[in-house]
């Protein structure tokens, strides 16, 4: 499974008007026709509360710890869900 990682930008998008990047339906694309799943975290991020600036560094891309755990959290429950379906 290739999981995809939004840059804020991203994340802002999708929350103003659910638009997915050209970056994330490239990869998808690349990964359905190698036969790969993709799983995006963009939705997850999207729907947290917290502004961007409390999920992202400003100016520097990374998650912030509250950043890292909204992830932590989405891959844990997709992870569960794997599991439980085999």
């Amino acid at each position: 499974m290739i999981v995809y990682v939004p840059v804020s930008a991203e994340v802002e998008a999708y929350r103003n008007n659910r638009q997915i990047s050209h970056d994330e339906t490239a990869l998808t694309e690349i990964a359905k026709n190698h036969g790969e799943m993709t799983f995006s975290l963009t939705p997850a991020l999207a729907a947290s509360a917290e502004r961007l600036d409390k999920l992202y560094f400003v100016g520097d891309g990374h998650w912030t710890v509250l950043g890292n755990a909204v992830v932590a959290q989405c891959l844990s429950d997709q992870i569960a869900r794997r599991f439980k379906s085999h």
